[in-house]
């Protein structure tokens, strides 16, 4: 069976343990990364300053470069990279409080001369599975809509939640129009499978939805489309939301129930230490509600995705259930780990 062509719409850890898991079974994989949050932008954290030079760049290198890892088909190399994209120069040093991952995205994109060139060299470098691309190469901050009737201008996940804590969040659009990668909609445009996280919600999901273009993308793809809900809740912004709540602000976004096919909701019971951790920092499981998530007109994959005692998706057990969806009962790519067997689905059929 030929290998399936999938796109991963998304950025940060979600995103990468998905990448880290479909680059066993197929070498067609697209991450199209956001690039709203600020605090992972050259220039946005990390120890840049507005006047130096590496902060002229305005994409986000963080969720990128770590995509770009997580493609990497060399382990040890890909273990050395992880260390030195992470190293920060000694202040005395003559690239003081630098990060040397920014520096390096930096160059690169200084030499090719666009942040999309700059990807692709990178890509060959670290001899990666597929490729990285940002959806847009312009800064754009997110414009929150507060509950009250306000509405504040956020850079970052944490400027989000704070501006939600006292007046509660009803949605948040991009403070200008802005466009998307023509590469990132051609992927979309190529891909067999989209994937939707998991991720952040709103900085890595909702806001590059808004990107002209995207939509239009999106709803002319043919493509297997999989929502995979979050596994745990969001302080001040996806507070007390069940599965329901997340497949309907997503449906609203796509344009309705035909615009995608999956909805991918994990089961699995996580260990009573690892939940007090997160309850701490104000993260709660997301609760499945059936009914109402089936009364929303999609197909609903209820699975053991998770892993019981980190509270994230589990690379295999995700990428399996992605691929069957998508048509793909195929083994692992030759060069990699034996055949997994066929195995039924705990499927629930919307009606209608």
């Amino acid at each position: 069976m030929p290998e399936k062509n999938v796109v991963v719409i998304g950025g940060g850890v979600g995103t990468d343990i998905t990448l880290a898991g479909l680059k066993h079974y197929t070498s067609k994989l697209t991450a199209l990364v956001s690039t709203f949050d600020a605090s992972s932008r050259i220039g946005g954290g990390n120890g840049a300053s507005p006047g130096d030079n590496v902060s002229n760049h305005d994409h986000s290198v963080d969720d990128v470069r770590s995509s770009l890892l997580a493609l990497s088909n060399d382990t040890p190399t890909t273990n050395i990279m992880k260390s030195l994209f992470a190293y920060q120069f000694n202040q005395q040093a003559e690239h003081g409080g630098h990060n040397f991952g920014n520096l390096f995205m930096s160059a690169l994109t200084e030499i090719t001369g666009s942040t999309d060139l700059a990807l692709q060299a990178a890509a060959r470098m670290l001899n990666i599975q597929g490729q990285v691309l940002p959806m847009t190469l312009t800064p754009c901050p997110l414009v929150a809509h507060l509950s009250n009737g306000t509405t504040v201008t956020v850079d970052t996940p944490a400027d989000l939640m704070a501006v939600a804590a006292a007046s509660g969040l009803r949605y948040v659009s991009l403070a200008q129009r802005v466009p998307a990668l023509d590469a990132a909609l051609q992927a979309i445009q190529d891909a067999d499978i989209i994937v939707f996280g998991p991720t952040d919600f709103y900085f890595n999901l909702m806001a590059p939805m808004q990107l002209e273009g995207f939509a239009e993308a999106l709803a002319a793809s043919r493509a297997i489309k999989v929502f995979v809900c979050n596994i745990l809740t969001q302080p001040n912004t996806t507070d007390n939301w069940p599965a329901s709540r997340y497949i309907g602000v997503v449906l609203d976004a796509l344009g309705g129930p035909r615009s995608l096919d999956y909805a991918i909701i994990n089961s699995t019971s996580f260990a009573l230490n690892a939940l007090t951790i997160k309850a701490a920092q104000g993260h709660f499981p997301v609760q499945l509600d059936l009914e109402a998530c089936l009364s929303l007109g999609v197909n609903v994959i209820v699975r053991p995705v998770a892993s019981a005692e980190f509270l994230h998706h589990d690379p295999e057990k995700l990428v399996r259930t992605i691929l069957f969806l998508g048509g793909s009962r195929s083994a692992r790519r030759p060069d990699k780990r034996n055949v997994f067997p066929a195995e039924q689905l705990s499927t629930t059929q919307a009606v209608g």
